[in-house]
Formats: structure tokens, sequence, C-alpha cells
């Protein structure tokens, strides 16, 4: 088969394998518990290393940004930038306050003023959005994974490989699309 046909035959199969899980998802029996159980596991567990990435990122952003700013004499705006660069895309997480002798005040309030609703509603859907890829690339790649413990690492690094990429692509879609309504 070659690579075109391949690659609309794979978006059918993840397609009608989504669209089966969603089907399913709403009939009985309900698995609630395991539902929360596993949003506390992935989600909540998961809120450590997003916050500790967050906040390097936001630091070393900071550190970065801070000195061009400062020839511009803007140094006032650094929280600004650094916020409206970790909601926008990288999640709602805290950044540091690492600067380079800013107050912290001056930083916070930057940030506060640099923050709007559709970054917000931005930092709660891309997620959502980049779950559901990450889920349904990550299934379809199991369920057609041969060749016994090579083909796991193969699969694996296909689904991780394609997830990255249609992420990125999503990402640029969604942004666009949230700027079109706000």
């Amino acid at each position: 088969m070659n690579p075109f046909f391949e690659a609309i035959y794979e978006v059918q199969e993840a397609t009608l394998m989504a669209s089966r899980a969603f089907r399913r998802a709403l009939s009985k029996p309900h698995y609630f518990r395991e539902i929360i159980t596993q949003m506390d596991l992935i989600g909540v567990g998961s809120i450590l290393i997003i916050v500790l990435t967050g906040a390097f990122t936001g630091g070393i952003l900071a550190l970065n940004t801070a000195p061009t700013l400062k020839t511009f004499g803007a140094t006032a705006k650094t929280g600004q930038l650094v916020m409206t660069s970790l909601v926008r895309e990288m999640g709602p997480v805290l950044a540091s306050l690492m600067l380079l002798g800013v107050p912290s005040s001056v930083y916070i309030r930057s940030a506060k003023d640099a923050l709007i609703y559709s970054d917000l509603i931005g930092g709660l859907v891309k997620p959502i959005v980049f779950g559901f890829i990450i889920a349904v690339v990550s299934c379809r790649a199991g369920l057609r994974t041969h060749g016994g413990t090579v083909g796991v690492g193969r699969s694996t690094t296909q689904s991780v490989v394609l997830s990255d990429i249609l992420i990125l692509a999503s990402d640029f879609f969604l942004q666009k699309l949230i700027q079109a309504f706000t």
C-alpha cells in the first residue's frame, strides 16, 4: 500500500476507534469511580512535573528576555511577556520570579494585566485536545503493534513522534481559532 493510502487508512481507523470509544463511554455500565481515579492519577499526579516545568521555563524565559527588555526600558513588562507566553502556550502554570532586580510586585501586577479571558480558555481547551490526540494515537499504535518487544518499542516511538507532530500542528490551529473568536 502506498504511503498516501496508508495515511488515509490510519486516519479512518483512528476516527472509527475514537467514535466507538465515545459511544461506549456513554453506554452502560458506567465506570465513574474508575474515571475519577484515573483523572486523579494522571491529572493531579502530574501537577508537580507541570509546575516544575512551567516554573523553570518561565524563569529561563524571564532571564533571557529581561536584558533585551531592559534596553528598551521595559523590564516591568517581563512578567507580562512570561505570563502570556506560558498561559497561551504552556498551560496554566506559575512563572518563576527569578528576575534581574525587578520587584516581585511589579512582575505579578504586569502578569495579571497581561492575562485575558481567551488565555484561560486556551489553557483549558488545549490540554483536552492534546490529551485526546495522545489517547487516540497511543491506543491506535498499541492496537496495531506486532513483532513482540521490538514491535512494542517501535509502536511507542511512532506514537510519541506522531503525537508530538499532531500536538504542534493542532496548537497552531487552536491558537488561530482562539484568536479569531477574541
